[in-house]
């Protein structure tokens, strides 16, 4: 089962103050994008006498992506979240572009085929799902996808996630809801049927990480 999501975001700054969540939360992620947060590295390049390096590693500098993502001992915990099946560039984003695609909301869809053991369509799914983060949207893709499994009595399933899904973009555009689709999309079925003989399609990614 494929599952992903479709999300126009608003990056810059103005989205922290939309963000439905406390205050201080706001104001934390303000000071986070202006470089205003009292770790070393921020510390040290004002001047101030102070061993630049993180105090939990003691090997790099500690910024504020260090400190938030980047420590060694700061990475598991992410990985145990599962950080990295929603953002594939989770770990390589500089702090801004990490903050926004992270914790921005946008226009998202979701979306997901089901497929047997040999790769063959059982059935797809787009889902208009309006404004919600990354993870809001890529959560509830898998929750339709399940529930789609559960209907057509699969019990045993391996969940794939693909942020730039095609069904999750035609969400994001149509009328209904929520469509199941038993047969892929007509301008789909070339994808589908290259991707059952083993043959590579290459696609392009547009800035953002956006599909075309």
């Amino acid at each position: 089962m494929a599952n992903g999501l479709y999300q126009s975001l608003e990056f810059g700054r103005q989205w922290i103050w939309k963000l439905q969540t406390l205050q201080k939360i706001q104001f934390f992620l303000w000071k986070c994008a202006h470089n205003s947060i009292g770790v070393n590295g921020c510390l040290s390049a004002r001047g101030m006498e102070v061993d630049s390096r993180c105090p939990r590693c003691l090997k790099e500098t500690e910024t504020i992506i260090h400190a938030l993502r980047n420590c060694n001992l700061v990475k598991p915990v992410w990985n145990e979240l599962g950080a990295v099946g929603f953002d594939r560039d989770f770990f390589d984003s500089d702090l801004e572009n990490w903050m926004a695609t992270n914790g921005n909301s946008g226009l998202a869809g979701g979306g997901g085929v089901i497929r047997d053991w040999t790769g063959r369509w059982i059935v797809g799914f787009p889902r208009k799902i309006g404004i919600a983060t990354s993870l809001m949207a890529e959560v509830w893709a898998i929750w339709d996808g399940l529930m789609l499994c559960v209907d057509q009595n699969l019990v045993m399933v391996e969940i794939e996630l693909d942020m730039r899904n095609y069904l999750a973009r035609k969400g994001t555009d149509q009328d209904q809801s929520f469509i199941v689709l038993d047969n892929p999309p007509e301008d789909m079925t070339a994808i589908v049927e290259s991707d059952l003989t083993g043959v590579g399609v290459a696609r392009r990614c547009a800035e953002l990480g956006l599909v075309p």
